[in-house]
């Protein structure tokens, strides 16, 4: 083999290998994942295996498996964990505090202070109250954090399962 063909063959295993490295890193065994098929529902449930040009999903609701044909999903969710909605709770309680405050304001702008700064300070003080108050209930929910997956393609697909003596490996190409 010259060394050209060799360098070719070289780089194409090696980016085989990469792709099927790839895909397997984002979706591997035992990943909660979220499917859209064509014409279909959305099916949320935890990733079992591959099975030539399909893989398998144990859904939650109703509790079932089904096999996918990869050319049939239109989309692909991959869970990224579950956080807390603090953040999003700070900036909605912020926002309607802020505005609650302006409306307070603009009703009850008497005294020695311009009308401006009775917006500035009721917008302030209540979006700073509002603002906790958000933080503080939203801390209460969760939500889970969903990453869109891509399925990889049928040659590049590889099955790497987890056993606890020896290794097994199984690559299409």
């Amino acid at each position: 083999m010259s060394p050209r063909r060799f360098l070719l063959a070289t780089i194409g295993l090696s980016h085989s290998l990469g792709v099927a490295a790839a895909a397997q890193s984002a979706l591997r065994p035992g990943a909660h994942v979220r499917v859209v098929v064509a014409n279909g529902p959305r099916m949320t449930g935890t990733f079992v295996r591959w099975a030539g040009d399909s893989f398998e999903v144990a859904l939650n609701d109703p509790p079932r498996r089904v096999r996918i044909a990869s050319g049939m999903v239109r989309r692909l969710e991959i869970s990224g964990g579950r956080g807390t909605g603090a953040g999003k709770g700070a900036l909605i309680g912020g926002a309607l505090g802020v505005a609650s405050g302006m409306i307070f304001a603009l009703t009850t702008a008497k005294g020695d202070l311009s009308r401006s700064q009775f917006l500035a300070f009721g917008g302030a003080g209540f979006g700073v109250l509002g603002g906790a108050l958000g933080f503080f209930f939203g801390s209460f929910t969760t939500i889970e954090k969903w990453e869109r997956g891509t399925l990889p393609p049928v040659g590049a697909r590889s099955e790497l399962p987890e056993w606890i003596w020896g290794v097994h490996i199984n690559m299409d190409f």
